[in-house]
């Protein structure tokens, strides 16, 4: 399966859209600092094991810090059926207006 890739400048697009689902890769602690709104926590170690909580009816959208883990997710959970788009550059790339 393929996946799509969008910069971190085109998220706030994707952001209170319910046929999206953002999911923030980083570690806990920093995603409880601040995330795009909307976005829930998923650890990348466990990522094939928490697919199964996953939306199939949604595209998920998923973001790290500078965009490797995300990029490897993708790969990972397209296999597997889902619909993903990775952000590119992450959140160190971020310039918008939609964090919580």
């Amino acid at each position: 399966m393929k996946f799509e890739t969008i910069s971190a400048k085109d998220l706030d697009q994707y952001v209170n859209n319910s046929s999206y689902l953002i999911v923030d890769l980083r570690e806990k602690k920093d995603y409880e600092k601040g995330h795009i709104e909307g976005a829930i926590h998923m650890d990348y170690d466990d990522i094939e094991h928490n697919a199964v909580s996953l939306p199939y009816d949604k595209i998920i959208i998923m973001y790290c810090d500078r965009g490797g883990l995300s990029l490897m997710a993708a790969k990972k959970l397209s296999v597997l059926g889902y619909r993903i788009i990775s952000v590119i550059g992450g959140m160190k790339s971020y310039r918008g207006k939609k964090l919580v």
